[in-house]
């Protein structure tokens, strides 16, 4: 699926929100995709030992004021449709910029997350 959106399309950008948005639907997760720069997502579950351990610390960087960096949750028990890649572990974090999958990281290393993110914004 295809999610790039022309040049000439203005975005509808969404502010940072300094919480991340929670995905309920996958017309959502397409929408905030499309109409934002950078959009981060994180991928995980409430049963998950590890993806509960970093939320605190993700949501953190929600604070941090990098500038057009959207940060969403989904949680995969939702089996939503429509993710550019399959998820083999959680927590999983996939970066999409301009309307695209563009990377992923796994774990709880958020700084790989963070090296992921600065070097798009190079």
């Amino acid at each position: 699926m295809n999610f790039a959106v022309p040049l000439n399309v203005k975005r509808k950008s969404v502010e940072n929100t300094k919480v991340p948005i929670d995905i309920e639907t996958e017309k959502q997760r397409n929408e905030l995709i499309r109409d934002n720069r950078i959009v981060v997502i994180k991928y995980s579950a409430v049963w998950c030992g590890p993806c509960q351990k970093i939320t605190p610390e993700y949501r953190k960087m929600c604070n941090d004021d990098i500038q057009g960096v959207i940060y969403c949750e989904e949680d995969v028990d939702q089996e939503l449709e429509g993710i550019p890649e399959k998820i083999k572990t959680i927590p999983v974090f996939h970066i999409y910029v301009d309307g695209l999958f563009s990377t992923s990281t796994k774990g709880t290393n958020l700084q790989l997350l963070t090296n992921a993110i600065n070097e798009i914004n190079k």
